[in-house]
């Protein structure tokens, strides 16, 4: 049984209850313990507002079958979350102390519709205010040590072609923020089998991922037992490449160009989208970036990256407040989330260009996908 409504309260626990005005929210302390010993943790409140009094990790992962429900022990309670999250978990417990974790299958009450709607408008800050990034890609089918082979070979050439990553933004995109097809090849052979076996790890797809990968600083993947840090699985130098690449890695283009894409917004260092191109970033490009990507449930085609269109807002002018057409609120049918946002887009832009977009892309007039649903809500918006 799951236990995360109790008596009315969060875990039946009334301290934990969280009030939206101080910005609060829920870190889970995983106790210690050995690798197959029971999930034991607590959790706690802290606030968003300033920095956080304790030092937390984000989990970033595929939620997978969430009707399979495992126990892990909580508060003293035993309860039920998804395989995947107690896999998560016992995954990145520690053998010798505690760690402060954020992950959103237990710290948010996904069932309370009020409360999930006020925590993902919180996600820019818990995320960007997090120290790491977890990132959980799955067991090692056999190809993780390998993929980490190939992706540090693809690294060190893009180091070695960019004096050390310093040329690194002019060499792959022009004045304009454009990316560029290099004339060369690659100075190194690839092998595109475990490559391609990384590429098709499911977090790849998943739409809230490129938040979660984009906001925090820092962010390590993990593949079974091989780490690698993010920006090196995340990158763009295969796209420059292109023109150059086997046909077999060709044929992963797709996979790989979501890689890129996230990487454009995820790398501090040296992303086409810091600086003076940020002011080019408004909702219509956010939401065609992410148009390739999954999730469960079509509102959040918008609320999965409202975290990221808060932080593009603030590079600009600070502290700017959520518009209201973009405040999540999972009460609402996805018809009318569409609709709003759709209005909220072409006011920021001042335009119909994404009248444009309709009329170019008729073969995605499907209900499971985004533009659709745009289409959609454009029309109910300007009746």
């Amino acid at each position: 049984m799951d236990y995360r409504i109790l008596y009315g309260y969060p875990y039946g626990l009334p301290w934990l209850r969280l009030d939206a005005k101080k910005k609060q929210f829920r870190l889970l302390s995983l106790h210690l313990g050995e690798p197959n010993a029971e999930v034991s943790c607590s959790l706690l409140r802290d606030s968003l507002e300033g920095m956080p009094l304790q030092k937390y990790e984000t989990i970033s992962y595929v939620w997978g079958d969430t009707t399979t429900k495992k126990t892990i022990r909580l508060n003293g309670y035993e309860i039920g979350v998804g395989a995947s999250a107690k896999r998560v978990l016992r995954r990145f417990r520690l053998p010798h102390r505690s760690r402060f974790l954020w992950i959103d299958a237990v710290c948010i009450i996904q069932n309370d519709l009020e409360e999930r709607s006020q925590q993902v408008a919180l996600m820019a800050d818990i995320y960007s205010k997090a120290a790491h990034g977890l990132i959980w890609l799955g067991d090692d089918d056999g190809y993780a040590h390998a993929a980490r082979d190939c992706i540090n070979a693809v690294y060190e050439d893009a180091r070695g072609q960019t004096d050390n990553f310093r040329l690194l933004k002019e060499t792959v995109y022009d004045d304009t923020g454009r990316l560029r097809y290099s004339a060369t090849g690659l100075a190194i052979d690839i092998d595109p089998a475990p490559l391609a076996r990384l590429l098709e790890c499911p977090w790849f797809q998943r739409l809230w991922v490129v938040q979660e990968a984009s906001l925090a600083d820092t962010s390590t993947c993990y593949w079974g037992d091989v780490k690698l840090w993010l920006t090196k699985v995340l990158t763009t130098w295969l796209t420059h490449k292109y023109a150059y690449l086997s046909f077999e890695v060709l044929t992963m283009m797709p996979r790989i160009d979501n890689a890129s894409m996230m990487w454009e917004l995820a790398d501090k260092a040296n992303s086409p989208f810091r600086g003076s191109w940020a002011k080019d970033i408004d909702l219509i490009f956010l939401l065609d970036m992410v148009r390739s990507f999954h999730a469960h449930d079509s509102r959040d085609h918008v609320f999965g990256i409202i975290g990221l269109y808060q932080r593009f807002t603030n590079d600009l002018v600070p502290d700017v407040p959520l518009p209201v057409e973009l405040v999540p609120d999972y009460t609402k049918p996805w018809a009318e989330v569409y609709r709003d946002a759709t209005r909220f887009a072409v006011e920021e832009t001042r335009d119909l260009s994404l009248l444009y977009e309709l009329y170019r892309r008729p073969a995605e007039i499907a209900d499971d996908m985004p533009f659709t649903n745009m289409g959609t809500a454009l029309g109910s918006a300007f009746r």
